[in-house]
C-alpha cells in the first residue's frame, strides 16, 4: 500500500476531524470568561502537508516493508511442499534423460557389435568362396583331357563367384534397409514412451500432491488405485508399441531375405542356362557331382554364417529389451521414493511454513507499531503548527479531513511550508 492511500485511510479513523481554537484557553487566570464568537473554519490537507515532514521518507519506508511482508506471508502459504514437489518433478526429468543417454549408449554398443559380427561373417564368407573356387580347381586339374569338362568347372566357379557376389550386395542391402527401419521404429518407441511418461508426469505430481492434504482413508484410496491406475495403463500402452513394432521388424526382415532368396535363384538360373550355351550342352555326370557337392557346402556355409547373424540380432534385441526393462524398473522404484519421501516430509514442512508464518505475523505487527507511533508523531507535529497558524491567521475552527472545500480559509500551503523550514 502506498503512503498516500495509508494516512487518507487512518486519517478517516482518527478523531481528530476538527480543532476548535479558543482565546483565552492558552493562559491560566482565576477567571475565565467565555466569548462566543462567529465560526471561522480553515482547512488542511493532512494528506499534502504530511509529505513536507522530516520523517515523511521513514513512514514510506515502513509502509513499503508492510507490503513486503505481507507478499512474503502470501509466498510462505505452503511454499516448501510447492518446493519439495517442484525438485521432484526436476529430478524424475533428470532422471529420464539419463535413461535416455543410457538407452542410445546401449544402442550404439549393439550396433557396434553387429558391425563386427557382420564384417566376421563377410570374412568366412570370403574364405568359404575362396575354398570352393579352390575345390573346382582341383576338380577341373583331374581331367585335362575333358575340355568340356574343364571348361564346365572354369564356369562353375565363375558362377559360385557371381552368385555370392550377387547375394552379399543384395543382403547387405537387406540388411541396411532392416536397421534403417528398426533405428526409425527404435526412435519411434522411444518417443512414444517418452510421450506417455511425460504426459502422466504432471497428473502423477497432482495426486501425490493430492495425497499430502488432509482427507478421508477412502479419498486417499481413491487417489492411490488412481495413481496405479496411471501406471498399468502406461505400462499397456508401452508393451502393445513394443510388440507392434516387434511384428513390423519381423514382418520386414522376412521380406527382406525372401526377396534376396528370389533374385539369387532367378540369377543362378541364368547363369547356368549360360554355361550349358557355352559347353554346347555336353555334360559329365561325375564333374557334376563334384560341382554339385562344392556348391552344396558352399550354401551349407552360408546358410550357418546367416544362422549365426540371426542369432547376434536377437541378442542384441535381448540387450535392448533388457536395457529398457532395466530403466523403467529404476525410474518406477524413484517414483515410488519419490512418493515415499513427500508422505515422510509432509508435516514437518506443514509446521516450518507455520513457524515461518508466526514470525512474519510477528515482524508485521512490530513495523506496524512503530509506523503507528511515527504516523501518530507527525500527525502531533502537525496539529502544534496549525495551532499556531490558524491562530495567526485568524480562524478559530480547523477541519483536518473533509470532503470538498466551499469557504474555509486553506491553511494547507502555510503549515506545509512551516514543515519545509523545520524539516531544514
Amino acid at each position: 500500500m502506498s503512503s498516500t492511500n495509508s494516512f487518507k485511510k487512518v486519517l478517516c479513523a482518527v478523531a481528530l476531524p476538527l480543532l476548535v481554537l479558543l482565546p483565552g484557553c492558552m493562559e491560566k487566570k482565576a477567571k475565565v470568561e467565555v466569548v462566543v464568537e462567529p465560526l471561522r473554519p480553515g482547512v488542511v490537507d493532512m494528506t499534502k502537508v504530511l509529505k513536507n515532514h522530516g520523517d515523511w521518507d521513514r513512514l514510506d519506508r515502513l509502509d513499503k516493508k508492510l507490503e513486503e511482508i505481507q507478499k512474503r506471508m502470501g509466498e510462505t502459504s505452503g511454499k516448501s511442499l510447492q518446493e519439495l514437489g517442484a525438485d521432484q518433478a526436476k529430478r524424475m526429468a533428470e532422471a529420464h534423460k539419463k535413461a535416455q543417454a543410457e538407452l542410445q549408449a546401449e544402442l550404439k554398443s549393439v550396433e557396434a557389435s553387429l558391425e563386427r559380427q557382420k564384417a566376421d561373417t563377410q570374412r568366412q564368407f570370403q574364405k568359404a568362396i575362396e575354398d570352393a573356387r579352390a575345390n573346382a580347381g582341383r576338380l577341373a586339374a583331374a581331367k585335362p583331357s575333358q575340355s568340356a569338362a574343364a571348361l564346365t568347372g572354369d564356369m562353375v566357379m565363375l558362377r559360385d563367384r557371381q552368385l555370392s557376389s550377387r547375394r552379399l550386395a543384395l543382403q547387405k542391402k537387406a540388411t541396411e534397409n532392416i536397421n534403417r527401419e528398426k533405428d526409425r521404429l527404435d526412435a519411434e518407441l522411444f518417443a512414444y514412451e517418452n510421450q506417455i511418461s511425460k504426459e502422466n508426469q504432471q497428473q502423477r505430481l497432482n495426486i501425490q500432491l493430492k495425497l499430502q492434504l488432509e482427507g478421508s482413508e477412502e479419498d486417499k484410496k481413491s487417489l492411490q488405485d488412481e495413481l496405479s491406475a496411471i501406471t498399468e495403463e502406461e505400462s499397456r500402452l508401452k508393451n502393445a508399441k513394443k510388440a507392434e513394432i516387434g511384428e513390423q521388424l519381423r514382418a520386414l526382415s522376412d521380406r527382406e531375405f525372401a526377396n534376396v532368396e528370389r533374385e539369387v535363384e532367378a540369377y543362378k538360373a541364368q547363369l547356368n542356362k549360360d554355361i550349358m550355351k557355352q559347353v554346347g550342352g555336353v555334360s559329365d555326370s561325375s564333374l557334376q557331382d563334384k560341382a554339385r557337392q562344392i556348391e552344396s557346402s558352399l550354401a551349407s556355409k552360408q546358410k550357418s554364417l546367416e544362422a549365426e547373424m540371426a542369432s547376434a540380432g536377437a541378442e542384441a534385441n535381448r540387450r535392448l529389451n533388457a536395457k529398457k526393462a532395466e530403466i523403467e524398473k529404476r525410474l518406477a522404484n524413484l517414483e515410488k521414493s519419490l512418493r515415499k519421501e513427500m508422505e515422510q516430509s509432509r508435516e514437518m514442512l506443514i509446521a516450518s511454513d507455520m513457524e515461518k508464518l508466526e514470525q512474519l505475523k510477528k515482524e508485521y505487527a512490530s513495523v506496524e507499531s512503530d509506523r503507528s507511533k511515527l504516523y501518530d508523531s507527525m500527525v502531533s507535529d502537525v496539529e502544534k503548527i496549525v495551532l499556531r497558524i490558524s491562530g495567526e491567521k485568524g480562524v478559530n475552527a480547523v477541519f483536518l479531513t473533509y470532503v470538498s472545500n466551499i469557504s474555509a480559509v486553506d491553511l494547507t500551503e502555510s503549515v506545509a511550508d512551516a514543515l519545509k523550514k523545520e524539516k531544514k
